[in-house]
C-alpha cells in the first residue's frame, strides 16, 4: 500500500510540474528559468545576487543553474545580466533587465491567479494538498542540505 501512495504521489507532482511548465510558457521560458527569475527578483541579500545563492534558494543544481543562467542571458532581448567576476564564475553578480523585470512580474501574478484557481477547485482539500506540499518542500530542502553536507565532507575529506 506504501508504494502504490509514493507512486501516486509522484505522478500528482509530475502532473504539478507539467501543468506549471505549461503555465510559464506563455511568458517564453521555463519552469526552472521562472524559479530563478523570481529568485532573482525576490534577492534581499545585502551582498550582490549571486548564481551560488539563486542555485540555494531554488535548489537547482550548479551546473544545470549556468545553463539557465547563459540562456537567460544570451537571447537576444536577455532577462538577466551577468556582471562576470574573472576568478570564480558562480560568484557572477546578477541582475533583471527590464525586460527579466517586466516577465516576472507578471508571470508571478499569472501564477497566483492560476494558484488561487487551482486551490478553488480542490475546495476543502486544498488546506490538505498545500500541508502536504510544504511538507515535501522541507523534507526536499533537507535532503538537500544533508547532500551538501555531505558533499563538503568529501572534499575536506580528499583534502587532509
Amino acid at each position: 500500500m506504501k508504494n502504490k501512495n509514493i507512486h501516486e504521489m509522484m505522478r500528482s507532482a509530475q502532473s504539478l510540474i507539467a501543468y506549471n511548465s505549461d503555465l510559464v510558457a506563455r511568458f517564453g521560458i521555463t519552469l526552472n528559468q521562472y524559479s530563478v527569475l523570481k529568485a532573482i527578483h525576490l534577492w534581499h541579500g545585502s551582498e550582490p545576487c549571486r548564481q551560488k545563492d539563486i542555485s540555494r534558494m531554488t535548489g537547482i543544481d550548479r551546473s544545470s543553474m549556468s545553463v539557465i543562467v547563459n540562456r537567460l542571458s544570451a537571447s537576444r532581448v536577455p532577462f538577466i545580466e551577468i556582471n562576470r567576476q574573472a576568478i570564480d564564475r558562480r560568484a557572477d553578480d546578477l541582475s533583471l533587465t527590464q525586460r527579466g523585470y517586466e516577465v516576472i512580474i507578471e508571470a508571478i501574478e499569472y501564477m497566483a491567479e492560476q494558484d488561487k484557481e487551482l486551490c478553488s477547485a480542490l475546495g476543502a482539500d486544498s488546506t490538505q494538498f498545500l500541508a502536504v506540499l510544504k511538507t515535501l518542500d522541507s523534507m526536499a530542502c533537507a535532503s538537500r542540505a544533508e547532500r551538501m553536507a555531505r558533499t563538503t565532507e568529501d572534499v575536506v575529506e580528499a583534502v587532509t
